[in-house]
Parts: C-alpha cells; sequence; structure tokens
C-alpha cells in the first residue's frame, strides 16, 4: 500500500492520524483519551500502515505495561508472532539482565522534552544470528524511546495515566562493530579518561563500556535515571534502618534553552558537561547526581543531619554557578532553580521523593529562579489549581473570555492624566473577575504568555486609537511584555503590525518590561527593543527596585522610565521612613535622565513624598482602580485628579 494510501485509511480518526505522524517523524505525542481510543478502534488501517511505512518496531501499553499494540515489525525484527503478544506483559519481550532499565523506560510516565532520553537495551529475539526461528531467544541490541499517554495531557496523575507508547529501532549490526573495536564507534579517549579522573569507572574494557553506557548519560557521563533510582531505592531502605533523613534536588538550569537554541547542540552539550563537573565538585563522596534530561539534573543525598544541612548543600550549587563557563572562548552564564525533597515530608518512595522535588523546583522559578525551595505539601495544591487553571485557559482564549482593565497613570506637574496602563482580567465562568495574580503563572507553565500578550496589545491598541481619535488628546497606552513574547524572533514585526491594524501611532504606546528580563536578557531583547524606540516606541523598566537587578542595563540602552515597584513606594511613611530610597532612585534617574513613574500609591502620604522628589508620574488606587474601557472617558475627559496634585505639591504644614 503506497504511503498516501495508507494515511487516507485513517483519515477518518482525526486522533490516530496524529498519532501516527509523531511516531512515523520519530517524535512522541501525549494522548487524549478519545485519540487513544481511536487508535485501538482503528487497528486494521493502522497495522497496515505502519507495516508499509516504518522500519521500527511500535508499541503501545495499557497503564498496567501490557501490550495493547505492537505493529508487525516485531515479527521481522525478533521473531514474535504478532498476535502472541497482544495482552502480555512487556516483559515478555525484555532480556532477564535488563529488566531494572525496562521497567522505568517501556512504560515511560513523563512527556514531551522531560521523557528519557533513548536509551540502548536488549531485547529477545526468537531469530538465530542466520535469520531463521530458534527455539532458544537469545538477547540482541536496540534502542527504545518512549513516552507516557495520560487522558488530560495538563494532569500528569497517576490516576489519569493510560499507559505508554514507544518505539523501537535495530542496533545489533552497530554493536557488533563496536565489540569488533571499530575505532569510528569507540568512546572517545578524552571522554574515558575524563570520566575515570572523576572516579565514574576504573577498569575501560568493551563490555564495561556496553555496561557503563546503559547505566550513565552519553553527554556528561553521569549516572542516568536507572541508575539514580536504583541507588535511591537503597539509600530509602538504609534511611529507614537507621532512622535518618535523606534528601532529593532537582535541578533545572536557567537561561541553557538560549544558549542550545543560538549557539547549537554541540556547545550546549559542552555546557552541560561544564556544569556537571563545577556541581560535582560541591558534593560529598557518597552524594549522587544524575542527569535527568535535557537541562534537568537530580542529585541523592543519602544521608542529611537537618534541614540546615540540605540548605548549605543548595547554597554551595548555586554559589558555583556565579562564575561564567567559558566555553570556545565565549563566556556563558547560566543559574539553577533547585528544588528540595525530605524524607518523610516529600514521600518515602523513590518517585514521590523526585515529583516532590521536581514541585518545589517550579516554585523556585516562580520566584524569579536561581534560588532553592523545599517541598511544603501546600505546594502539591498549588501545582493542581495550576494545572486545573492551565486546561480552562485555553478554553479561555478561544471563548474569549480576557478583558481589558485600564489605570490612569497621572502627570505630577498637572494632575492630568497623561496614560493609561492595560491590564488583563479573565472573565471566569464560575469564579469571577479574576486578576493577572490569579492565572498568569498556569498561563505562563502552559507556554501561554506570548497570546495573550497579543490579545491585550490589539484590543488596547484599538480602544486608544478610539479615544484619542474622540477627543481624549495625546494619551499614552502602556502595554506589560512578558518574556515568552520578547523571546519570539520576529516581535519587533509583530507590535508595529498591531499598531497598524488599530490605527494608533508608535509614539501613543510604552512597553513596560520586567527589570529583571531587561538586565538578564540584553543581548537578546535590546536590538528590538532599540528598533521599536526607532519607531518611536517608548520603553519602561517596570518593577524597578523589586529585586536584584545588574544596572548596566541602563547604559546604551533605550530604557526612558523606570516604573518604581509598588513595594517601594508602600514603605513610605508619615515619619520619613521609606524615603530615603525614594529620594535616592530619584537622584539616580537624574543622573540618567530618564523619567520616574510610581506605581501602587494608595494614600496622601506617599504621594507628597513623590512630589517633593520631583517624581514625574503615578498611579494607585489614590487616583483609580483600573477600570473598564467603557468607563475611562470621564477621566480621560476631566480633571479628576489635578486638586489631589496640587494639594499634594503644596509646602509641607499648609
Amino acid at each position: 500500500m503506497p504511503l498516501e494510501s495508507s494515511q487516507s485509511a485513517v483519515r477518518r480518526k482525526p486522533g490516530a492520524e496524529r498519532i501516527l505522524d509523531a511516531l512515523n517523524q520519530r517524535q512522541c505525542l501525549s494522548l487524549t483519551a478519545e485519540a487513544f481510543a481511536a487508535l485501538l478502534d482503528d487497528a486494521g488501517a493502522l497495522h497496515q500502515f505502519i507495516l508499509d511505512s516504518s522500519p521500527e518496531l511500535l508499541y503501545l501499553l495499557d497503564s498496567e505495561g501490557r501490550i495493547r499494540f505492537i505493529n508487525r515489525r516485531v515479527e521481522t525484527l525478533l521473531g514474535f508472532r504478532h498476535q502472541e503478544l497482544i495482552g502480555q506483559h512487556y516483559e515478555a519481550l525484555v532480556d532477564e539482565s535488563f529488566h531494572s532499565l525496562a521497567r522505568h523506560m517501556f512504560d515511560e510516565r513523563r512527556t514531551g522534552r522531560r521523557a528519557g532520553q533513548p536509551v540502548e537495551l536488549k531485547l529477545l529475539s526468537r531469530l538465530g544470528p542466520d535469520g531463521q526461528r530458534t527455539t532458544h531467544p537469545r538477547g540482541v541490541w536496540m534502542e527504545l524511546r518512549a513516552e507516557g499517554i495520560y487522558v488530560d495531557p495538563d494532569e500528569r496523575t497517576a490516576e489519569n495515566y493510560l499507559g505508554a507508547c514507544g518505539a523501537i529501532r535495530d542496533i545489533s549490526e552497530r554493536k557488533a562493530l563496536e565489540a569488533q573495536g571499530s575505532p569510528q564507534l569507540a568512546v572517545p579517549l578524552t571522554t574515558k579518561e575524563q570520566l575515570a579522573g572523576q572516579g565514574t569507572v576504573s577498569n575501560w574494557t568493551t563490555e564495561g563500556d556496553f555496561n557503563f553506557r546503559a547505566f550513565h548519560d552519553a553527554v556528561t557521563g553521569l549516572p542516568n535515571r536507572t541508575l539514580f533510582d536504583d541507588r535511591l531505592s537503597v539509600a530509602i531502605t538504609q534511611a529507614k534502618r537507621s532512622r535518618r533523613k535523606l534528601a532529593v534536588m532537582f535541578l533545572d538550569l536557567n537561561r541553557f534553552k538560549r544558549v542550545n537554541d543560538r549557539l547549537g547542540h554541540s556547545v550546549g552539550d559542552r555546557l552541560l558537561r561544564a556544569v556537571a563537573q563545577r556541581v560535582r565538585a560541591c558534593l560529598r563522596q557518597g552524594d549522587t547526581l544524575s542527569r535527568f534530561g535535557g537541562d534537568e539534573f537530580t542529585l541523592l543525598v543519602p544521608s542529611v543531619r537537618s534541614r540546615g544541612a540540605v540548605e548549605r548543600i543548595a547554597g554551595k550549587i548555586l554559589d558555583c554557578f556565579d562564575a561564567p563557563f567559558v566555553i570556545d572562548g565565549r563566556r556563558l552564564r547560566v543559574g539553577a532553580s533547585i528544588g528540595i525533597a525530605l524524607t518523610p515530608e516529600g514521600g518515602e518512595q523513590g518517585d514521590a521523593l523526585i515529583e516532590a522535588a521536581d514541585i518545589a523546583m517550579y516554585h523556585a522559578k516562580d520566584q524569579g529562579g536561581n534560588g532553592y525551595r523545599l517541598y511544603s505539601e501546600a505546594m502539591n495544591r498549588g501545582v493542581m489549581r495550576r494545572l486545573t487553571t492551565a486546561r480552562e485557559l485555553r478554553k479561555a482564549l478561544s471563548r474569549r473570555e480576557f478583558a481589558v482593565y485600564y489605570q490612569p497613570q497621572v502627570s505630577l506637574a498637572t494632575g492630568e492624566v497623561c496614560g493609561v496602563e492595560a491590564l488583563v482580567r479573565w472573565r471566569h465562568p464560575t469564579r469571577g473577575l479574576l486578576k493577572p495574580d490569579d492565572f498568569l503563572l498556569a498561563a505562563e507553565d502552559a507556554g501561554l504568555l506570548a497570546e495573550i500578550d497579543a490579545l491585550v496589545q490589539q484590543q488596547a491598541f484599538t480602544e486608544a486609537a478610539h479615544w484619542r481619535h474622540n477627543g481624549a488628546g495625546d494619551v499614552r497606552v502602556s502595554v506589560n511584555v512578558s518574556g515568552a513574547a520578547l523571546e519570539q524572533d520576529d516581535f519587533a514585526d509583530k507590535l508595529p503590525a498591531r499598531l497598524r491594524k488599530a490605527g494608533l501611532e508608535a509614539s501613543a504606546v510604552r512597553l513596560e518590561i520586567d527589570e529583571y528580563r531587561l538586565s538578564q536578557s540584553r543581548a537578546l531583547v535590546m536590538p528590538k527593543l532599540q528598533a521599536l524606540n526607532e519607531l518611536g516606541v517608548r520603553i519602561a523598566a517596570d518593577r524597578f527596585g523589586a529585586g536584584y537587578a545588574a544596572l548596566a542595563y541602563l547604559q546604551h540602552s533605550p530604557v526612558s522610565q523606570l516604573n518604581v515597584d509598588a513595594s517601594i513606594v508602600h514603605d513610605i511613611r508619615a515619619d520619613d521612613r521609606g524615603r530615603g530610597i525614594i529620594k535616592a532612585i530619584a537622584a539616580f534617574a537624574g543622573a540618567l535622565d530618564v523619567k520616574l513613574l510610581a506605581e501602587g500609591v494608595s494614600n496622601r502620604v506617599q504621594l507628597r513624598c513623590l512630589c517633593a522628589e520631583g517624581y514625574d508620574e503615578a498611579q494607585g488606587v489614590l487616583f483609580s482602580p483600573p477600570l473598564p474601557g467603557s468607563d475611562l472617558a470621564r477621566v480621560l475627559n476631566g480633571e479628576a485628579f489635578a486638586g489631589l496634585v496640587r494639594q499634594a505639591r503644596l509646602p509641607a504644614g499648609t
């Protein structure tokens, strides 16, 4: 059957077609329950399609590890009859010496980039070296890739786990060449020497190489997931016997993806090796550092005296990222976010501890990265809420449930409204009107921030154009830009296109960008912002002073305004407490010749201080809460705040 006709045989099953596409391209896909059912229902056409087009053995397992589908490639590859395997456990195909390794790979639970790396192992074959069937199965080398399947890809829980899908290819010929000492396939000497020098291996033989590769990561030489799980299992047993705690850490590299995308996988791999070497130097002899996959690592600390002791280890690891990594003469900076799970709070089984550490790591990322968090049960509840929210967000975009509200920005010289900040709100069907704090973290996890940004910008630009054309003067609209949107290659093209569609001049727009993002992504972000600034778009550093950021980004940048974070404004008191930092920021802005906007102004004491120190603009509930566009006209066309500002500008005591 030609490829085209075999595809048309399953075209009536959209879910099955998507699955076949992914498998045929040697990629993995999280399936919905409906797609899984469609695949199984259409088994006849599916088998024929894969038989004609795929050189790989493809399979589907249920949640118990039983084979629900396997293509007929198994007959020519391993000599098993196709039908005799349906309903059997996958271990029926695995060489006994590789059962432990297969347990973590055949029924892989993770999805997407989090799924395990391809692994080499031996499967049983009923075919002899001459291709004839034999009564005594022998082990043959294969490479396996697998991924978990869930009812809902956004809720990867045990209750939602349907099974796993995978692809297997024959690597027996390559292995035979390796066994013969083929120089093209031998492990590089530098890698052997490096790993041996780190105490990873002692005697290198051909068989030793095979065993090492089965339990170690090919890029870093660190223990892989299988070996880590084995050591963790042993450590848990020993910890229970000795009544001591152990800790699992989950490390995720910050900014690694940018290095990999811009400089290539070769540089990325060398950076991973350098990171592994530097982190190993921070550890004790009995600790195990493992590469979990991609830019993620796991660490087992088998004996922990106290919470403080494991926090000191985490701090030491974070400190080792302070110095840049030099790769091919380039100084590359990456950081780490670390999640920590201790027994028994994080669980008493290996999988539970890893999952708890992973959850804690995401909480560390949410706080800006380059830090660590210890797992607590409250975190787990928060993650489940965010997974549910992420699923609802996708529906909200299609149902147009998002609205844009606007908060006035007031000139402290005249009291006039000189601009508005566009703020997204979600009209949730059951929870009411939600603010960004209730859903933006979930949107970021789901990869929806750039899409929400685009929606807010287009609506804000359209409404601003309407106001200006109807007598609101030169009112400016400020829009927030997420890191996800900034990192899009065509960001500097998309924004002008939205302005043209709305009929709004570029000079009427100010982009508000988190100062931490500006300081950490200069090489990637600044050229785009410079191009937009040349069109007339103004740039503001948002949340200025809220956290640590290297101020060097302000030199030779298009930033023309600093938005002082509300947390600093809130510290202003009638007894002059908090005024020192306000005064210092004003002097700093004056030296750089940039304007100042104070966020979160809520009382007259704060307003009087800001006027006295020469701040240019302010916004906050003292003036107005965020309003829907339909209610903003009365604010834009009047002098609602002029008296308030005039009084604040009067000398003290008058």
